[in-house]
Formats: structure tokens, sequence, C-alpha cells
């Protein structure tokens, strides 16, 4: 059976004759008449009885237009949309964050300035994990991501960004804990910290395929201590948040993260050189071979708000 077919019978059975449904589908009647009797040939019964200038449905007709109308409808409306799908995504702009980060300035004023001059364009944001922002950048949902852009495997080819700041590395903790703390930590004073902390670490999610952040990195970056760190790895940042607001452990961060607005945490600065793990580069990651005159307006827009 095909959707002509089914267009054709739903209609058949609602008018009850083929001179006005031959006129709606804009097809001869011959035509009409003979895609009928192919589809009573494919299913081996008689659907409608013709006598003179009349026609009756059958019982077998009718079991089939019950059962068949209420697929039928969501049938059109699904290919409608796809008909569409292209249109629609055109007249949408959609910028997605990462669920644990906050839009950076620029991002902010320039979403503001691009909806008042596309007004004909939906513009949205959208926040979801790494894996899902990839996922939505490769299949056109999402039309640039503003993010940490080490989260992106750039070498790769698909992905390009533009960068907006290099943050520095932040120890997010309880508001009772920073209160026994300067607003910035020296080495020394931040390893005390993990002394009687542990530390949770998030993972970056690469289609489930790349390993949690390496522990020789941590290392690296914040020299030898001279005892085992309580390292943790886990990929939730909403609890994440939870356990460091909550005086559980302790977690590293970037500035512009929701552990700045959220009001039990706080964010202390560790005073160490930027590099490897100690510093966070944010920027709008989009799909490299994307030529939208939108995506171009939209960072020509950021760039002017730097």
């Amino acid at each position: 059976m095909t959707t002509a077919q089914m267009a054709y019978f739903v209609a058949m059975v609602e008018k009850l004759s083929f001179t006005a449904v031959a006129e709606m589908f804009y097809v001869t009647q011959p035509t009409l008449s003979r895609q009928i009797m192919n589809l009573e040939a494919e299913l081996g019964t008689q659907l409608f009885v013709r006598e003179r200038n009349t026609v009756t449905v059958t019982a077998a007709g009718m079991a089939l237009y019950d059962g068949l109308k209420p697929l039928y409808g969501q049938l059109a409306r699904l290919l409608d949309s796809v008909k569409h799908y292209d249109e629609l995504r055109r007249t949408a702009f959609t910028v997605g964050i990462a669920e644990e980060l906050l839009l950076d300035d620029p991002v902010q004023l320039a979403i503001g300035m691009f909806s008042g001059q596309h007004q004909d364009v939906n513009v949205s944001i959208v926040r979801t994990s790494y894996d899902k922002l990839k996922r939505g950048l490769l299949d056109g949902t999402i039309s640039v991501a503003n993010t940490i852009t080490s989260s992106f495997d750039m070498k790769g080819g698909q992905f390009d960004y533009f960068h907006i700041a290099l943050e520095g590395v932040y120890l997010a903790c309880s508001r009772e804990l920073a209160s026994t703390l300067p607003e910035v930590l020296s080495l020394e004073r931040f390893a005390e910290v993990l002394r009687h902390h542990k530390l949770l670490l998030g993972s970056f999610d690469s289609f489930g395929e790349q390993a949690p952040v390496p522990l020789d990195v941590f290392h690296q970056a914040f020299g030898v201590f001279d005892f085992e760190p309580d390292i943790q790895i886990q990929g939730t940042p909403l609890s994440i948040s939870a356990q460091v607001a909550s005086g559980l452990c302790v977690s590293l961060s970037n500035r512009s993260n929701m552990f700045a607005i959220d009001p039990k945490t706080a964010l202390l600065k560790i005073d160490v050189e930027p590099g490897l793990g100690t510093s966070y580069e944010k920027g709008l990651v989009f799909v490299a071979n994307n030529q939208s005159p939108l995506l171009k307006h939209f960072l020509e827009l950021v760039r002017e708000n730097m």
C-alpha cells in the first residue's frame, strides 16, 4: 500500500464519489479507479461496491478505514514536517551551552542583538551535555555552542571555534569552607585543602568514547604532592555541584561556571601558571563547514561585544 493509495482510500470512504476524490487529488477517474483496484488486489478483498452511480463501503473497507484513519493522520503530519524540515531549520538559530556553564557576556549580548535584527528567525538557547551539544551541532539542531573548547576534538576537522576567553582554574567549595580560606589560594594552601577534602572531577564525554580527564594531567598541572590526593571522577555536573555545596567534596572549575551563581558554593582562584589542566578556553564551537550567513553574522556580533 502506497501513501497515495492510503490517501485515495480514506478520501473515498469519506466522500463515496470517484468524481469528487479525483478532482480533490487532481487525477483522472480511471487513474483513481485503478489505484483502488490495485489496493483491493493487494489485500485480496473488495473494499467498495460500485452500482450504477452509487458507491458503498464493504465491511472489510470499513474495518480498514477504522484502523487506517488515525495512522494516516500521523503519517501525513510526519511527511509534512519532513518536507518542511530544511525550511524550518533555516529559520531557526539555536545557541547551545554545556549544562554546568554560564553564557559568556559577549555571547549573551550578541543573542539579544541578533534576535532583534532577525525577527523572522526563531532564536533559542538550549542547555545540555557535551555529548548532546556535539550531536546537535552535527545534525544541525544546534547552530553554535558556547562551551569549553577542549571538550571538542578540533584536530579531526569536524569542528572549528571562535575564541572568547582563557579562564584560570578555581577551587569550588562550600561557603563554610571558603570562609576559612583566602580568595586566592597558593599551591601550598591548595595542597593543604586536598589533604582533608576529596576532590571530585568531571569527565569529558565524546560520544562515550573518550576517557575521563587523565589524572597525570592533574599532577603535571599542580606539581607532585608529597601525598596522594583523594581524587574521584564523576561525570554528572549537577551531582558534583550538590556534593560541593553540601561540603562533601571540593572540585575544580572555571570562572563562568554554575558554581558562580550558587549561593551555597564559592570559587577561589588558585595561583598557578596557565597551562594544560590549569586553564579553560571558552569559545563558540561550530561545524567547520557551516557556511550559514546567520552564523557568520552572529559571530560578528559576538566580536563587536568583546
